[in-house]
């Protein structure tokens, strides 16, 4: 979980230009001097609960709690869906993020914009792994405008359920991408 979490700061958020977010790691000790048993009470966390992860928004002292895996990946989109904010996860594609951001909310004609423009975004791209992510965004594009906005939130949890069973790690690899993907979709 450390080794997840260091991986997350160093690769996901350091490089992040004019990033507005702050990483910070508070130890707790429960012997000696007791170091931040105060924070510990405060925030109801037990020591059985360590390591723990808080999201604090900017003007709120009450946290979010991450309650996911412990993985780089996890705690990326995480970040990403609660702060509204650019993460590079593995398989997004910067572009076709913007396409993504606000396409729940746009109306039908400009989601159809949106998704042509994505499927012409597909035909130049040149590396096999770009071209997969690519037409990953048009088929959600498709299934948002088929289905109704409720579409990422159910396909997360579908996929979750995938890729935690009996199923080959390409496969796992695919169903990734595409968790990675979903979050874009505001």
């Amino acid at each position: 979980k450390e080794d997840a979490f260091k991986t997350f700061t160093e690769e996901r958020i350091n490089p992040l230009k004019d990033s507005d977010v702050l990483i910070a790691v508070v130890g707790v000790q429960e012997w000696g001097d007791k170091l931040n048993e105060d924070l510990r009470e405060k925030f109801n966390v037990k020591a059985d609960d360590f390591p723990v992860y808080k999201l604090f928004k900017k003007g709120s002292s009450t946290p979010i709690d991450y309650k996911g895996d412990v993985t780089a990946d996890g705690l990326s989109r995480f970040m990403k869906t609660e702060l509204s904010m650019y993460i590079g996860l593995p398989g997004c594609l910067e572009e076709f993020d913007r396409l993504a951001n606000g396409f729940l909310a746009v109306d039908d004609n400009e989601k159809k914009d949106r998704l042509s423009k994505a499927e012409t975004g597909v035909s130049g791209l040149a590396e096999k792994d770009e071209i997969t992510s690519g037409q990953a965004y048009v088929a959600i594009m498709k299934k948002i405008i088929e289905r109704g906005t409720n579409y990422p939130q159910t396909e997360a949890v579908r996929l979750q359920k995938l890729v935690d069973s009996k199923i080959s790690d390409e496969k796992k690899a695919q169903m990734r991408t595409k968790m990675n993907i979903l979050p874009s979709f505001t």
